[in-house]
């Protein structure tokens, strides 16, 4: 579909970004890719994330209302994303993409440095999704990191001698403390109010006349209206 925008700021931005990303999809589409070229491709999109999560590291640690550091905006906002839950999607879908393509240089021989820069990547991908302060971003980081460490801990690393395989577990156990502490303590008290505001609108959602401020509450008019859209048009939607 084309892409669609409400405001007129917003459909500028269309086109400064949306012809030159056709343009480039269409160049890859046709391309004749081997396994390598794909891998390559891959893991460039997944650094560029892990640089992006870098670069709203350094903005959340300036302290900054200003987006790039002139660009006023008056929410939340993580690295080049003005909306948290965006900035969520985006970091969680590339942990899962860096934490495949870790799984699957890791039992070849050598390139430890490139090893190592892919697992960097992930904690980088797993603290942007968390410091986007979306409650369900949160929550989802905090899944995928369980589901990571589990499967790398239990079943990745049986490959490796017996005395390689505790070293990397105690040192991967180091690794999940040291990151937690320091996760906590620079956003521990903004995590905690969105995930006891979550807790708080869950407490009080019902799907049927929900409270204004649960979960459901400014949803379940729009519901409503989609359930009706649907009931006069149930063939062919509106468009």
């Amino acid at each position: 579909n084309w892409p669609s925008a409400i405001t007129a700021e917003e459909a500028s931005q269309m086109i400064c970004w949306y012809f030159p990303a056709w343009g480039i999809v269409l160049i890859m589409r046709h391309l004749r890719w081997n396994k390598k070229m794909l891998l390559g491709v891959l893991t460039l999109l997944f650094l560029n994330a892990a640089l992006l999560s870098i670069f709203g590291l350094v903005q959340y640690a300036s302290g900054t209302q200003h987006q790039y550091w002139f660009h006023y905006l008056k929410g939340y906002f993580f690295s080049v994303f003005g909306y948290p839950n965006h900035a969520a999607s985006f970091f969680l879908m590339n942990t899962g993409l860096g934490a495949g393509l870790f799984f699957h240089y890791f039992p070849a021989s050598g390139r430890g440095f490139f090893k190592s820069v892919l697992a960097a990547g992930v904690l980088l991908c797993l603290t942007g999704a968390i410091l986007s302060l979306s409650r369900f971003g949160i929550l989802m980081a905090m899944l995928f990191a369980l589901f990571i460490l589990g499967y790398f801990v239990f079943f990745v690393v049986n490959i490796l001698p017996p005395a390689q395989r505790i070293n990397i577990r105690i040192f991967v156990a180091g690794l999940v403390v040291l990151s937690s502490f320091s996760i906590y303590a620079g956003a521990g008290k903004n995590i905690s109010n969105e995930l006891n505001r979550a807790y708080e609108e869950l407490r009080i959602t019902k799907l049927l006349d929900p409270p204004e401020k649960s979960l459901t509450g400014i949803r379940y008019p729009l519901w409503v209206s989609a359930w009706h859209i649907y009931q006069d048009n149930p063939m062919f939607g509106v468009g």
